[in-house]
Parts: structure tokens; C-alpha cells; sequence
């Protein structure tokens, strides 16, 4: 089965990444790249003699070739997939939404993180959240996903086999996150400039990221019960990558040996996530350019405080790969294909 494969906002960090792993996959045939800035312009020179994938040119978001695709990714600026999505969705399209459009089931919680009204109540109900480490089979028969955001993904996954096997507290959870400035997009703004992050690590998003909400919403169920999550993120002088550092305190006198053997269990059957050995943290070298995520466990003995530390590239298992992993899962293809 040959697709076709269509980027909304193909321009920002995002779409060119993702742009770059449907280029590698084997399944894909031909790639429409849209654009609002970039409309009936010849697409990048980056991509000529690389690839007779791409369409010649950049896409208007209402162009009729993009009725021609098998699946259409939106990496667009949040509030804009929700104004493009439903004739897409109503033609039988597959829709992954890389903004945050379609992750928060109440759209009054959308309102109150991004400060825009939700207009696609009915699309919202009919999204499926995907994380395909927890919610693979959901995904596999899904016509519009919600990808995860990038710190959300780190943390989730770090957190999930603590939380689904009752082995911490829910009281006082507490995770520390670090991103490279890619996460921030390509928009042009002060904070970002080389001057102004290079050398220097800040806090930011200290009274609530956007990403907190999209947490609670998967975690909560699972624990069956209230969750008190602290997470700050901070901003390092990178390009890209996230660690997260989590702390907890377990519930019972548990082991590493035993936490360890509850992670192995608990991704047993998965592809792209990696449970290291006692001792040992991820770091984001070992993950750039991968769709992995890397988990480290360490328990210290004195205060029966567990800490997993969660290792991801923002821009492949936080965005453009998990969104490859998801369309391959929809679309019945190996989940791994076109994906390192």
C-alpha cells in the first residue's frame, strides 16, 4: 500500500522534521508540503535532487490536492487544525494533529490553557489521545489523533508504570524538565535569540505549562484518584532533546530490582521505548535524531524517594516521529517503519 502524505505548516521545525522521516519511509509515495506564507512558491531548495516525493510547490490549507491524501499531519500554531480539519475528517482522511487542538477532552480546559474558544466540540469527542505506548489499540482504529506534546510524552512515559502499579504516592510528585530551544518553534521572539540563550538556564512556565492538563487527563484515570503534580520546565542552551527528572515517594519497601522488573513489564511489548539497566541514566545524546525514549530508575535507599529520569528528542518521539508512529499504527503498517 503506496500513500499519500500531506504537511499543513510544513515550514517550521516541526514539518521539516517530519517532512525528512516521510522522505525515508517506504510506504510513502507522494508528499504535499502547505504552507500560508510559502503558497505556489517553488517548495525549499533543501529538497531538490533529494526526492521525487514532494509536490512542486507549496499548498493554500484548502487546496483541493490535499482531498488526494491518505493522511494530513497539521503542524500548525494552535487554534488553526480545528479550522481546517473537519472536511478532511469528513472525506474519511486520516487527521494527526501535531498542535493542541484535539488533546483536551474539555474544551474549556483548552480555553483556559491556550485562551481561544474550542469551535469542534463534535471533532474533540471523536479525537483519540496518542500515546501509543498506552492507548495503541484506540489509535489503530482512530481517524483523528492528537499527538502528544513533547514534555508530556517524557513525563507520561516515565511515569505510567508508577502510577498504573500503585507503587508511589500520589501526593507530592515532582518533576524537573529540561528542553532544547527548538521546542519553543521557529517564531521569532527576543527570549530565543543565540544571545540571549546561549550560556544560561532558565525556569519558565513556573505557575502551569500548557502541558500540565494533557497529564492529568491521561494519568488521572489510571490512578483513580487525584494526582498533585509539580512540573517545571526550563530552558537550556541546546538544540534539541528533553530530560525530565521525576522524584516520588513509593508506598511500600520496594526494590530497584523490583521497579525495574514493573517497567520491563510494563513496555515489554513496545518498540521505542528502552528501560536501562540499574545504575545507569539516559542522557540526550543517545536519543537525538531516534524516536526513543530512555528511562533510568534509581531508588535511594534512605528516603524511598524513586527517581526515573525520561530521556526524548523533542522534535521525533515528541512530535514528528511519535506522529509517524501513530499514522504507521492507524494505517495498519509496521509501527518501527521509516523510524529509528
Amino acid at each position: 500500500m503506496a500513500i499519500t502524505a500531506s504537511i499543513i505548516g510544513s515550514t517550521g521545525y516541526t514539518g521539516e522534521e517530519l517532512t525528512k522521516l516521510l522522505i525515508a519511509h517506504s510506504k510513502v509515495e507522494k508528499i504535499l508540503l502547505a504552507s500560508k506564507s510559502n503558497v505556489d512558491l517553488p517548495i525549499d531548495p533543501k529538497y531538490h535532487k533529494v526526492t521525487d516525493k514532494i509536490y512542486s510547490k507549496y499548498l493554500d490549507y484548502n487546496d483541493n490536492l490535499l482531498f488526494n491524501s491518505d493522511v494530513i499531519f497539521f503542524t500548525t500554531p494552535n487554534g488553526v487544525a480545528q479550522k481546517f480539519t473537519k472536511p478532511f475528517y469528513d472525506k474519511e482522511i486520516l487527521i494527526i494533529d501535531l498542535s493542541a487542538d484535539f488533546r483536551l477532552k474539555n474544551p474549556n480546559e483548552y480555553k483556559k490553557w491556550y485562551g481561544n474558544k474550542h469551535t469542534q466540540s463534535e471533532l474533540l469527542n471523536l479525537s483519540c489521545y496518542g500515546l501509543s505506548e498506552i492507548y495503541k489499540s484506540s489509535i489503530a482504529k482512530s481517524r483523528l489523533i492528537a499527538n502528544p506534546g513533547c514534555y508530556a510524552t517524557a513525563i507520561q512515559l516515565g511515569l505510567y508504570p508508577l502510577i498504573k502499579n500503585k507503587i508511589i504516592q500520589l501526593s507530592n510528585i515532582v518533576v524537573d524538565a529540561k528542553s532544547g530551544v527548538s521546542g519553543a518553534g521557529r517564531k521569532i521572539a527576543g527570549e530565543y535569540l543565540f544571545c540571549e540563550v546561549n550560556e544560561n538556564i532558565r525556569a519558565y512556565a513556573i505557575s502551569g505549562h500548557r502541558h500540565y492538563p494533557e497529564m492529568i487527563q491521561t494519568l488521572q484515570p489510571i490512578a483513580d484518584e487525584p494526582i498533585d503534580l509539580t512540573f517545571i520546565p526550563h530552558l537550556i542552551p541546546m538544540q534539541r532533546g528533553i530530560l525530565a527528572t521525576i522524584y516520588a515517594n513509593s508506598i511500600s519497601n520496594i526494590t530497584s530490582n523490583q521497579i525495574k522488573e514493573t517497567f520491563l513489564d510494563c513496555y515489554e511489548n513496545t518498540k521505542f521505548v528502552r528501560v536501562l539497566k540499574n545504575g545507569e541514566t539516559p542522557n540526550t545524546a543517545n536519543v537525538v535524531n531516534t524516536n526513543f525514549c530512555d528511562l533510568g530508575i534509581h531508588l535511594i535507599e534512605n528516603s524511598k524517594k524513586i527517581i526515573v529520569t525520561s530521556a526524548i528528542d523533542n522534535m521525533v518521539k515528541g512530535a514528528a516521529g511519535q506522529a509517524i508512529q501513530n499514522m504507521n499504527i492507524a494505517l495498519g503498517f509496521d509501527e518501527s517503519e521509516g523510524l529509528i
